[in-house]
């Protein structure tokens, strides 16, 4: 679970440390993205990350350089800016996993936020915003599938339609959407993890009047097991 709620804090959201020696290194470790290391794992120089990093380029953004079709050179300066992204991405994880480097520098790295910063030099409006939704998009996706697998885990009485409102509800606070949402975007990880406990007790008080008996009950269970994660998180940075 825990894994599955970092994703949620800014696509990338928490690369974190433990609170001890031991539990610091494991995170480090479990934190870092499944792709980043299948990267590591088949990369053994820098060459390498460079290799894995545009086989996952074509793979996360193959559909988005194709609508630069019409200038080569414009696509070809976005697709070498993304392949550094990740490529430094997966050396830097590397050296995490291996109990050095940088966890928050990682963390930075890792978020939407920066690779949209490398990137909006070399595009337009329209394609910077057509980057936006299909991001957008991604992490909705991954965000609402990874819940609807724990709520019917921690839920299993709650019916397919009261989960689907339920996910209706959360998935759109927890993505900061509606007002404000570019600002809280641009928050710190340490601020995203405050702004994350306020969106989900807002989604829960919207939620209580909707749901009655153990479906609630299940649902708060659901919820405060987010919460259980986010304080953890937020210890977690206050460690470091």
């Amino acid at each position: 679970m825990k894994n599955l709620l970092r994703i949620s804090i800014q696509f990338s959201l928490c690369l974190l440390a433990a609170h001890t020696a031991h539990a610091q290194q494991d995170a480090q470790v479990s934190n870092v993205p499944a792709n980043i290391r299948a990267m590591i794992e088949q990369s053994q120089a820098g060459s390498g990350f460079e290799s894995m990093a545009r086989m996952q380029v074509d793979v996360q953004f193959g559909e988005f350089l194709g609508s630069l079709g019409s200038d080569p050179d414009q696509r070809q300066e976005v697709e070498d800016a993304l392949v550094k992204v990740i490529s430094d991405r997966a050396e830097l994880s590397s050296e995490v996993a291996r109990g050095g480097g940088n966890a928050s520098q990682l963390e930075t790295l890792s978020s939407y936020t920066y690779l949209r910063a490398q990137l909006a030099p070399l595009l337009n409006g329209p394609q910077l915003a057509r980057l936006d939704e299909q991001q957008g998009a991604v992490a909705e996706r991954n965000l609402r599938n990874n819940y609807d697998q724990e709520l019917a885990r921690i839920a299993p009485d709650v019916t397919e339609a009261n989960r689907e409102m339920v996910l209706d509800i959360l998935v759109p606070y927890m993505l900061f959407r509606g007002e404000n949402a570019e600002q809280r975007n641009q928050l710190a990880p340490d601020q995203v993890v405050n702004q994350q406990l306020m969106s989900l007790r807002d989604a829960r008080e919207e939620l209580q009047s909707r749901l009655t008996g153990i479906q609630l009950d299940q649902v708060n269970n659901f919820f405060n097991q987010i919460r259980s994660n986010l304080f953890l998180n937020q210890s977690m940075y206050d460690a470091q």
